[in-house]
């Protein structure tokens, strides 16, 4: 004979599990929502990084076009003018006044080497607030690599333009100031100067070619 104990206490422990089965499952099902929600974020905060980044860096390349044809044009101006130097040497007819009428205004219009200035403010702000670590890791590497060897070029472009040039332009400027041009002088500064804009020019051309890939690949 059954006591009504007896069934009682089944159907409580069945209702018992019933209960903290419901429970959870009502947290999974929570948790699982909220993981769901933060993924779903971080992908919208990955991909909006991703738009200012190329945004970014379409103006970046924009610059550095811009600045690789203007050194160009300083250069292709610069060698004219040591071409007609060179061939006054070679003449004897090299002396201050000549070489004064050949330079010209060269060391204040023609000897500029343009430098980009980097923007980075995007690629910063993704790394701050880690968005950067949710991006495609194809473009994650793209981008880093990218923005690598911009500091790298920009380290580059300070060691090229504070070497001999700097120290030789104020020297060449003074002997003009004091009409005492001296024609192997300015010979060797041009020659430098040259030197130094094929570099940066290099350097640019690099930085640029390195961005276009990136487009590329897109």
């Amino acid at each position: 004979m059954h006591t009504p104990e007896s069934h009682s206490a089944p159907a409580n422990l069945r209702d018992f599990l019933r209960s903290y089965a419901m429970i959870v499952l009502s947290i999974l099902t929570a948790l699982g929502f909220e993981r769901g929600a933060v993924a779903l974020h971080d992908r919208d905060a990955a991909r909006a990084s991703k738009v200012r980044i190329e945004r970014e860096l379409d103006a970046d390349a924009a610059d550095l076009r811009t600045s690789i044809a203007r050194n160009k044009t300083d250069m292709e101006a610069a060698s004219k003018i040591l071409k007609s130097l060179l061939a006054a040497m070679t003449a004897g007819k090299a002396d201050a006044a000549a070489t004064a009428a050949i330079m010209g205004d060269t060391l204040h219009a023609h000897m500029g080497i343009s430098e980009v200035s980097w923007q980075r403010d995007a690629w910063d702000a993704a790394i701050a607030d880690q968005s950067a670590s949710h991006l495609d890791q194809a473009d994650l590497q793209r981008y880093a690599e990218i923005y690598a060897q911009a500091r790298d070029s920009i380290d580059a472009f300070h060691v090229v333009v504070t070497g001999d040039l700097i120290g030789q332009v104020p020297e060449v400027q003074l002997s003009a100031m004091l009409n005492r041009l001296d024609a192997h002088d300015c010979a060797l500064l041009l020659v430098r100067y040259l030197a130094a804009v094929q570099q940066v020019d290099n350097i640019e051309a690099g930085l640029a070619d390195r961005i276009s890939g990136r487009k590329k690949r897109m």
